[in-house]
């Protein structure tokens, strides 16, 4: 994927298990490109940008990122993660046969109970809808295990890890991240994105550099005089 602002003259490439970067020193053009991938801009976009994939094609802004601007508050309970976790445990149910024939025996076991249950009733009643998994995990809530004493570091390794888990190909967009992490933490982070080959975008506000083994990086100071690393 190529990110490509109208304003910029380079453009910054983003692929799978590499973080990209891209760093802007004067905080009004930062915020102002926050603004425009955010979708905040009241009226218009206030920096053009558009995305393109490997092979020429323009890329939906909208499906593009996973936009993380509070690490502190990742979005494990997004909808379309939990859709896509859903998906990705009813696909392995599929592919299991035994799972599959004891997942489906259960059901049956299930709704006779509560079939026999109904009988106590003086009116009759029945199941309204065909039985699915991915319904059976939402009345559940179903979803990772965590815990609010987790430090941050550990907990963006596991959001990191169900990213992976779910197939999830949107680009990671963090906000300012490296203010949050030390040096080896950056290091493992990176190296955990490379790992899971999962794309990550990080924009960052300053010039100061930031600890990282192989970013693509595009650099804008003050002035606004383009570096592309």
């Amino acid at each position: 994927m190529k990110l490509s602002f109208s304003g910029f003259e380079n453009v910054l490439e983003i692929v799978p298990g590499q973080i990209s970067v891209l760093q802007i020193e004067s905080i009004q053009l930062f915020t102002r490109v926050c603004q425009s991938i955010f979708g905040l801009g009241e009226s218009e976009v206030l920096e053009s940008f558009s995305l393109w994939s490997d092979d020429g094609k323009e890329l939906s802004k909208k499906n593009s990122f996973l936009s993380i601007v509070d690490p502190f508050n990742l979005p494990w309970r997004d909808r379309g993660l939990i859709s896509a976790l859903y998906d990705q445990v009813e696909q392995y149910m599929k592919e299991d046969d035994e799972i599959r024939r004891q997942i489906e025996m259960n059901r049956q076991e299930f709704e006779r109970l509560v079939v026999d249950l109904s009988l106590r009733f003086n009116a009759h009643y029945s199941f309204g809808l065909e039985w699915s998994l991915h319904q059976s995990l939402k009345a559940c809530s179903f979803g990772i295990n965590r815990s609010d004493s987790v430090s941050l570091f550990d907990n963006l390794i596991r959001f990191i890890e169900f990213i992976h888990d779910i197939c999830y190909r949107r680009v990671l967009l963090f906000v300012n991240l490296e203010k949050f992490l030390t040096k080896n933490e950056l290091l493992e982070l990176e190296y955990q994105l490379f790992f899971h080959n999962l794309p990550a975008l990080f924009l960052v506000q300053g010039n100061e550099d930031i600890y990282l083994r192989n970013p693509r990086k595009l650099f804008i100071d003050q002035e606004f005089f383009e570096i592309l690393l």
